[in-house]
């Protein structure tokens, strides 16, 4: 669902597996599909060279907006 709603923002979406720790570890520990990493695309996380994107703000946001109304027209 937020692949086909990231198609029509212009994005391409593909599955990753990654080292690291956030709350969706919790649920994609049962085994259930989770979705993380959905913000600005940037870099160098946490470091003093940390960078973000600016082009990247809008697209994603609207991404994540169409997969939330996809859920709410779902009934979900």
């Amino acid at each position: 669902m937020y692949q086909a709603a990231a198609a029509e923002s212009g994005l391409s979406i593909t599955g990753e597996f990654s080292g690291g720790c956030a709350d969706s570890g919790f649920t994609a520990a049962v085994g259930a599909p989770t979705i993380c990493a959905v913000g600005p695309v940037g870099g160098k996380a946490h470091s003093p060279e940390e960078y973000l994107e600016v082009a990247s703000l809008v697209p994603r946001a609207q991404a994540m907006a169409r997969a939330i109304l996809r859920l709410d027209h779902a009934g979900l």
